[in-house]
């Protein structure tokens, strides 16, 4: 034990900080080689890929939906990592549209949606941020800002836009493998308008907040309490975010109780 603890003080950061991330992957049943294993364990870190059940780090074919896709930065990562064979992405920003399309677009059963997610079908108003993953249905909590980068929550412009409920947009029967959900303190909105979806899910990830980052957004202890009452069981929850002095959200997933 006191030379393994000498060798690895010795040793450049570089070769321990390898050994670490290989063990972590292959812990997660992922073999990279050397080379790749920095791009495998940033692929890891953007879909929360440790959260995820077992079965489904190891099954083929599977259906992913993604509700607030952004430009699919989580898309990229799963595809990286997994092999779903049908991706459903809904994305209301017309900004992110664009390279979002161009993503999917090499995606196999790749499929955009341009459209808010919600608990009714029509148009709603979007508070489009400077930074868009911040970009919400509901108005920033006023002084949040003070705990992300300058800039990142302000209100740049207010977009009309479609909304769609998933139990509308999914056809009925299809069983979703990932519910992937983050639309920025929407998620009750979202699961509202996703009765007879939710029925057909298998696992949820969602994000999840501690402080309330915007007007009328659900809390933790709210969406905890729907997620089992339809059921639904929280298997993990990721290592929270953090400002100087308090947990701000995390990403939590879900499973099905059955």
């Amino acid at each position: 034990m006191i030379f393994k603890h000498f060798i690895r003080n010795i040793l450049p950061y570089f070769f321990v900080e390898r050994r670490r991330r290989l063990f972590r992957l292959h812990r997660l049943g992922l073999s990279p080689s050397c080379g790749t294993s920095q791009e495998y364990e940033a692929a890891v870190n953007g879909c929360r890929f440790e959260l995820w059940p077992a079965v489904l780090r190891t099954t083929q074919d599977w259906t992913l939906v993604d509700v607030g896709a952004n430009e699919g930065d989580f898309i990229r990562a799963t595809t990286r990592l997994a092999n779903p064979s049908a991706v459903f992405a809904f994305e209301p920003l017309p900004s992110c549209q664009p390279a979002l399309s161009k993503l999917l677009a090499s995606v196999r059963g790749g499929q955009l949606i341009c459209a808010a997610v919600g608990a009714a079908t029509g148009e709603v108003k979007l508070h489009c941020t400077a930074n868009t993953y911040m970009s919400s249905v509901f108005p920033p909590q006023r002084g949040i800002d003070s705990s992300y980068a300058d800039g990142d929550y302000g209100v740049v412009q207010q977009l009309s836009v479609p909304q769609v409920k998933l139990d509308d947009a999914i056809p009925p029967g299809m069983h979703i493998d990932l519910l992937k959900v983050d639309v920025q303190g929407y998620e009750r909105e979202v699961l509202r308008g996703a009765t007879r979806t939710l029925k057909e899910t298998g696992a949820l990830l969602i994000e999840v907040n501690y402080t309330p980052h915007y007007k009328g957004a659900v809390s933790f202890d709210e969406l905890h309490a729907f997620l089992n009452a339809v059921g639904f069981h929280l298997h993990g929850i990721s290592t929270p975010y953090f400002d100087d002095i308090r947990p701000l959200w995390a990403d939590a997933m879900y499973v099905r109780k059955d």
